[in-house]
């Protein structure tokens, strides 16, 4: 029952971390790697610098992207996944 109180503490205060983390980035301008088109957001997907691989949050984008291709995103929100959310600067 501690070890689980503990566990659920640390879990609200690492969202609160990301979710000041993500609210930093808004009006930003980030350098992201495309890596696909997502159809459920119907924007392109990829990653900045600050991203790791299936651990961190992605970037949303609209503009051209391109798979593999590096692109300055205008970011203007962040979602409650972690997420950011932007368009091609």
């Amino acid at each position: 029952d501690v070890a689980q109180k503990r566990a659920d503490l640390i879990l609200e205060l690492q969202a609160q971390i990301m979710d000041d983390f993500c609210n930093a980035q808004i009006g930003k301008t980030l350098e992201v790697l495309c890596e696909d088109f997502d159809e459920d957001y119907q924007m392109y997907v990829g990653r900045s610098y600050a991203d790791s691989p299936d651990i961190d949050g992605l970037v949303f984008f609209d503009g051209d992207g391109g798979e593999g291709s590096i692109v300055q995103v205008l970011i203007n929100a962040a979602d409650d996944d972690g997420n950011l959310i932007g368009t091609e600067a």
